[in-house]
C-alpha cells in the first residue's frame, strides 16, 4: 500500500513513492505498508520506531485498491508494472509483504526480477497451515519467510510447505500504522523486513547463490532437523550485523 511518509519515525528518511494504481481508482490505506516501512528504515532518531536499516533508501510502490466493504487487491498488470519501476530505480533487493494464487505475468516479471541479481523476499502467507502455497513466495528462486513468535512457535496463521525458506519474527510486532502511531501486528508480511533488511546488508555486488549461503548460516533449526515446512532453513540470526 502507500506509505505514510508524515509519520513519525519516516520524517526526512529516504523514501520514493510511487502508486501503480489508475487515477480514478480508490486507493487502500496506508496501514501495511506504513508498518513495512517502519520497520525497515524508521529513523534513529525514533524512540519506539527505529527500523533495520535507518540509512537505507526506500523505493515504496503502491500496488493495492480498495472494493468497498472491507475488500483490499491488486491486480497482476498493476504488480508487474510496479516491479518494473523497482527494477528501473535500480534498488538492490525487493520486499513484496504480499501473497495470492499463481499467475503467468507476474511469475514472468518475477523470474526477470531474479535473472537480473536482485533478490525477491516474499511472505510465505496467512492462510493457515493447510492452506495452497502462495505466491509470488513459492516461484522458483524467491526467497520465502514465514512468521514466528517470542518463544520461536511458528505463526498459527502461518501458511507451510516445501517453499518456506527461512523464518523471522513476526507476531505482536511493534510497527507505524497510518495515523502515525503505533500497533501491534501479527503476520509473514511483517517476518520479511527481516530478511530483506538481512540481504540488504551483505549482496554487495554478490550473486544471489551466494548470500543464500550466508542467510542460511546465519539460521538457528528449528522443528525438525534440517529444512522443514514449518520454519524453511530455521530463524533468522544477525546479531553480529547488529552489533
Amino acid at each position: 500500500t502507500d506509505v505514510n511518509t508524515t509519520h513519525p519515525a519516516l520524517k526526512g528518511q529516504k523514501i520514493t513513492s510511487h502508486s501503480v494504481i489508475t487515477h480514478g481508482v480508490t486507493k487502500a490505506g496506508a496501514d501495511h505498508g506504513t508498518a513495512i516501512a517502519t520497520l525497515l528504515i524508521g529513523s534513529l532518531k525514533s524512540e519506539t520506531f527505529s527500523g533495520l536499516l535507518p540509512s537505507a533508501s526506500l523505493y515504496s510502490a503502491s500496488v493495492f485498491r480498495n472494493r468497498g466493504e472491507g475488500r483490499v487487491d491488486t491486480t497482476s498488470e498493476v504488480i508487474v508494472s510496479a516491479i518494473d519501476w523497482l527494477i528501473s530505480q535500480d534498488v538492490q533487493v525487493i520486499n513484496m509483504s504480499i501473497g495470492g494464487p499463481r499467475n503467468l505475468l507476474v511469475s514472468v516479471a518475477i523470474q526477470r526480477t531474479i535473472e537480473a541479481g536482485i533478490p525477491v523476499i516474499a511472505a510465505a502467507g496467512n492462510g493457515g497451515p493447510e492452506a495452497s502455497e502462495v505466491f509470488p513466495a513459492a516461484h522458483d528462486g524467491v526467497i520465502a519467510v514465514t512468521a514466528v513468535d517470542s518463544e520461536m512457535d511458528v505463526y498459527s496463521k502461518a501458511n507451510q510447505g516445501d517453499y518456506i525458506d527461512f523464518a523471522a519474527p513476526g507476531v505482536d510486532i511493534w510497527a507505524g500504522n497510518d495515523k502515525g502511531a503505533g500497533k501491534y501486528v501479527s503476520g509473514t508480511s511483517y517476518a520479511v523486513p527481516f530478511v530483506t533488511a538481512t540481504i540488504a546488508s551483505v549482496i554487495n555486488k554478490r550473486t544471489l547463490k551466494e548470500v543464500y549461503s550466508d542467510i542460511r548460516s546465519m539460521t538457528k533449526d528449528l522443528g525438525v532437523k534440517g529444512r522443514d515446512k514449518q520454519f524453511g532453513w530455521g530463524l533468522l540470526q544477525t546479531g553480529a550485523l547488529c552489533n
